[in-house]
């Protein structure tokens, strides 16, 4: 267990831990790199086909240190937390759906439904699906390979060497151990652990998501009122007040990109998230620096509005 500590301590400062003291198998179907999404290999290449990337190259390599997976750790409502609250009584994944892209007024089982889109993330034919479909990520039909990790992830407490390591594989179990500090054991374990957080993170949203009938998805003219200013940047780098946001060739997924960074925005949902009955734009945020491996990745919410607006961001497991 000490050899095993050892391992993730060695993990935690960023050192890269030789090949034979990490006691893990070789990647199996559905694992991603163990610190890099390939979505954002994708995005990569789209922003190359742009040129941008070419410009960049032409202007001299931005160095930028280290290698870095932002997190989101915090609470699932379906986990019970220290005050005995418990899941809350959602009706039955398997109802009918009317979902269809950009409709945020589809039903199931009669009551009105949120509709989450992202092509990267749902195997549906129009890339979106209703909120009861992801509620429970680790059985969902819906999910498209990859996004949920295809094992169960070992997580250490960060200071207890004596505290045994669990086993995760769901969102109620995730979320209070994440909250608490504890991690990944190996590289993959923590690359799986993003995978959780992203999953766990997106189901979170949809549970607490009221409606928004009528609300259209983001445009254009939406994006361009977004202050630069409020966009997470890489170390040093950051995004310029003209740097513009284009339509990728994915529905409700929108690009922009400089010399330094690359950033991928997708138009989640409509409705309302904070109980107040004013309607949000909620946001999944990825940004990333151009010839190097150091990513982060969030949530967000944008105020629906024709005035100028700032990105917010979202902890979806803040209690």
């Amino acid at each position: 267990m000490t050899d095993e500590r050892d391992k993730h301590d060695t993990e935690a400062n960023g050192e890269a831990p030789e090949p034979d003291k990490i006691n893990d198998p070789e990647p199996e179907p559905g694992d991603q790199h163990p610190t890099r999404d390939p979505a954002l290999d994708v995005l990569k290449e789209r922003v190359e086909a742009s040129g941008m990337a070419r410009l960049a190259m032409a202007a001299g390599a931005v160095a930028l240190v280290g290698v870095a997976a932002v997190l989101l750790f915090g609470r699932d409502d379906g986990a019970v937390t220290s005050q005995g609250e418990g899941p809350p009584d959602y009706p039955p994944a398997e109802v009918e759906s009317t979902v269809k892209a950009g409709t945020p007024n589809a039903t199931v089982g009669g009551r009105l439904a949120v509709t989450f889109c992202h092509p990267d993330l749902f195997t549906t034919a129009t890339g979106c699906t209703d909120d009861v479909s992801i509620m429970d990520p680790a059985s969902s039909a819906v999910l498209a390979p990859g996004v949920w990790p295809s094992r169960a992830v070992t997580f250490v407490h960060p200071t207890d060497l004596e505290a045994p390591p669990r086993e995760v594989s769901t969102c109620a179990t995730f979320i209070p151990l994440a909250r608490s500090g504890w991690g990944g054991l190996t590289t993959r374990d923590m690359q799986r652990a993003a995978q959780l957080s992203r999953a766990c993170g997106v189901a979170a949203l949809a549970s607490i998501a009221k409606p928004a009938p009528g609300v259209a998805r983001m445009t254009a003219a939406d994006w361009k009122r977004l202050d630069r200013a409020s966009i997470p940047g890489i170390g040093e780098s950051s995004f310029a007040a003209d740097d513009p946001i284009i339509a990728s060739d994915k529905p409700h997924v929108w690009n922009m990109s400089n010399i330094a960074l690359s950033a991928q925005f997708v138009d989640l949902a409509a409705a309302d998230i904070d109980g107040d009955d004013v309607p949000e734009h909620i946001i999944e945020w990825t940004v990333l620096a151009n010839g190097g491996t150091a990513f982060a990745r969030g949530f967000a919410s944008l105020p629906v509005t024709s005035e100028p607006t700032r990105l917010q961001k979202i902890d979806p497991f803040a209690e």
